[in-house]
């Protein structure tokens, strides 16, 4: 009697997680009740009357065990979706919601979309469509992290096309080659920078994906619907070639400039150095829904990227990190708060003139130069308070003057972007 209840018993529960979708968190819940860890020979057999399936019953899930495992249970749909609402919850309860993807689930994501789109990994990083289905998954894994859209219809699902991507991908791929033929490779290593994902070329989110996401996790873009905000991070006019540790440490400045408290300190300074280090960031202001861009515009300068790394180096104008000793390439946080003080001057940073030379060289040269030979390198590499004289102006006004000869204009950093925000009307 006791064997025939307890039978009755496992009918009942294994029934009820059959009805569930065979789902994980249903899985553990009829392992609990039945006080086991892993189905038993009995209760597989069970789970097979119940549905007629054939297959041997895996022991872990309680799914039929095939080739590829659960791929191939009839339930797969479900149990995929039940699949990742159980990991959304789990992120949640740890506080990781939206998911921030570092570089170790971003080569992760690559290896597995190349296989899946059946791309050779040596040549998936110059793939359009591997790239572009990766940028898709980050930006989906940040606001629908619930979601497990299959990579062949990522595309479909959020209304690009693999050739959106190709420009992006091949200015991160001339980014790199580039790197190599002016030796800043060579510089990376002086930084004592070693990690292979971390020195090559990237694709950079100009509107920082993991800031955006906290802000509609927290409610603050009211006016505007989840899907609206993720087309804006999923649109490629909003994704630039970046070297890949510079894409990592902007994450300081992002924090700095989305947050409210800093709104009227010097802004304008924080452009400069991004200018200089040849990145941008775009900022979604969640009261106009305007985006205002800090840094360059467009066009990264592979040279000028070279001799800003050579000035970090040189200066250390931002200090090294607490936690590894190694010299900030990019300004954090704290640096930020301490020296860009409301309405005055940046302290520690200069973005020309002397401050390109370093102030120790330059202390060590007026030893050993004459009056005459002081006064002319001054009049060469500083040109005083003269704005207009100035070696970013004159570089702009260049610009400037190339861009009116195809017919196009200037537009300066720190203005509104010329791409429309998710709130715009146009």
């Amino acid at each position: 009697m006791a064997t025939a209840a307890a039978t009755k018993l496992a009918i009942k529960i294994l029934s009820n997680f059959i009805k569930q979708g065979r789902s994980p968190n249903a899985a553990k819940e009829a392992k609990k009740a039945l006080n086991v860890t892993k189905f038993t020979k009995p209760q597989q057999k069970i789970i097979q009357d119940l549905t007629g399936e054939v297959k041997p019953i895996s022991a872990k899930s309680g799914f039929p065990v095939g080739k590829t495992g659960v791929k191939n249970s009839p339930q797969t749909e479900a149990h995929r979706a039940a699949s990742g609402v159980a990991r959304v919850q789990s992120m949640i309860n740890k506080g990781n919601y939206p998911k921030q993807v570092g570089l170790p689930t971003y080569e992760q994501y690559i290896r597995q979309i190349s296989k899946d789109l059946g791309v050779p990994s040596r040549v998936a990083k110059q793939d359009p469509g591997v790239m572009g289905a990766v940028q898709l998954r980050r930006g989906e894994s940040a606001f629908y992290p619930e979601r497990n859209t299959p990579t062949e219809k990522l595309f479909d699902k959020y209304s690009y096309k693999p050739e959106d991507f190709k420009s992006v991908v091949e200015g991160r791929a001339d980014l790199t080659a580039a790197m190599d033929d002016l030796g800043i490779f060579s510089l990376i290593d002086d930084l004592g920078i070693m990690r292979a994902g971390s020195r090559a070329g990237s694709i950079g989110h100009t509107l920082p994906m993991h800031r955006i996401a906290e802000m509609v996790k927290k409610s603050a873009l009211n006016n505007l619907t989840k899907k609206q905000i993720l087309d804006q991070v999923n649109n490629p006019a909003f994704m630039s070639p970046e070297v890949n540790f510079l894409n990592q440490q902007k994450r300081g400045i992002e924090s700095f400039l989305y947050d409210p408290k800093f709104v009227n300190r010097n802004l304008a300074g924080v452009g400069d150095i991004l200018d200089e280090a040849q990145m941008t960031t775009r900022v979604l202001d969640p009261e106009t829904l305007e985006m205002v861009t800090y840094g360059m515009e467009q066009g990264l300068d592979p040279k000028q990227l070279r001799e800003f790394l050579k000035r970090v180096l040189m200066d250390k104008p931002f200090g090294v990190s607490a936690d590894t000793g190694k010299t900030l390439t990019l300004p954090n946080r704290d640096f930020l708060i301490k020296n860009y003080n409301k309405g005055g001057a940046v302290k520690g940073y200069a973005a020309g003139g002397i401050g390109r030379l370093g102030f120790k060289l330059l202390q060590k040269l007026a030893k050993k130069l004459s009056p005459k030979e002081m006064q002319m390198l001054l009049g060469t590499q500083f040109k005083g308070t003269k704005p207009l004289t100035s070696p970013k102006h004159l570089r702009e006004e260049r610009i400037k003057k190339y861009l009116e000869s195809k017919g196009a204009t200037k537009r300066w950093q720190y203005m509104k972007s010329k791409f429309p925000g998710p709130g715009s009307k146009n």
